[in-house]
């Protein structure tokens, strides 16, 4: 029996506990390996953390106490769930993510999950449980995938494929008559400007990570850093920004071929806002 239209509870809490039961057997057939920046180990246990932000929270409604979902930045609290589990096993790890589960589950198999409400973090806006159970399946089976990606990188290949776009880039921007000046919003020289920044921006960090420096974000959103980009670019000429972006490109893959691509973590700028990710994914 299905609740709202499309929603059958039901089938949804299934779909977590198969989620949730395929991500341990495929953490636990990995070969042992060695704490990263953003692999298995710390996806599982970014993953028995928020789970078990949820069960905390479900728990003090029970005993009939305000909930406490987590307070701070998503980056900080990730990475703290990450702190937290250097030195702890990966068995124990997988216990606790699929004790997290038989609690969760069996919570929205006892009551109703339309009417039971969580919060994300401290500010988030409440949301049904079942809205948790459905969001957290599509959230194991986006990082099942981007292990498995992962695993099957080469980075220097990637690193090379990154390169080739670079000079094919450059080539079609050389070839192409300068626009004058404010002659276009977004022309190819804008297009220009904004990849050169965001590939010093990388370059920078991974350099800052290697040298055992703090990362100097990007103050702003993904939008307003872009504009940015392109008004400091007014009156640079074209082939300065060539020379930059391949100086930034021979930067990045230098760096590809010398660190752990996958242990090495660079601040991402998308359209929900900064993320933290692996240098692997920001050159693929």
């Amino acid at each position: 029996m299905t609740g709202e239209e499309g929603h059958d509870p039901a089938a949804e809490v299934e779909a977590l506990q198969a989620a949730v039961d395929e991500f341990c057997d495929f953490i636990r057939a990995l070969p042992v390996q060695a704490e990263k920046a953003w692999g298995p180990k710390e996806v599982l246990a970014h993953l028995v953390f928020w789970m078990g932000s949820y069960v905390a929270q479900l728990e003090a409604i029970e005993a009939g106490e305000p909930p406490q979902p987590p307070q701070g930045r998503f980056d900080d609290l990730n990475a703290q769930a990450v702190a937290a589990s250097r030195g702890v096993p990966v068995e124990e790890l997988l216990r606790r993510y699929r004790a997290a589960k038989e609690q969760l589950c069996g919570f929205a198999q006892a009551h109703d999950p339309q009417a039971i409400r969580l919060r994300l973090k401290e500010g988030s806006a409440p949301r049904p449980l079942a809205w948790f159970i459905k969001g957290e399946t599509g959230h194991i089976r986006h990082h099942h995938r981007a292990l498995l990606r992962q695993a099957s990188r080469d980075p220097l290949r990637e690193a090379e494929r990154l390169h080739r776009a670079v000079e094919g880039f450059c080539g079609l921007v050389d070839a192409l008559p300068e626009a004058a000046p404010d002659e276009q919003a977004w022309g190819p020289k804008e297009v220009l400007a904004h990849l050169v920044f965001w590939h010093e921006t990388y370059a920078a960090q991974v350099e800052a990570v290697a040298a055992g420096r703090p990362i100097e974000e990007p103050q702003g959103g993904r939008d307003e850093l872009n504009a940015q980009a392109v008004r400091a670019g007014r009156g640079v000429a074209v082939g300065e920004f060539v020379r930059r972006f391949r100086v930034a490109d021979e930067r990045l893959r230098r760096l590809a071929q010398t660190l752990d691509s996958q242990a090495v973590l660079v601040v991402w700028h998308w359209a929900r806002g900064p993320w933290l990710c692996t240098l692997d994914d920001v050159i693929t």
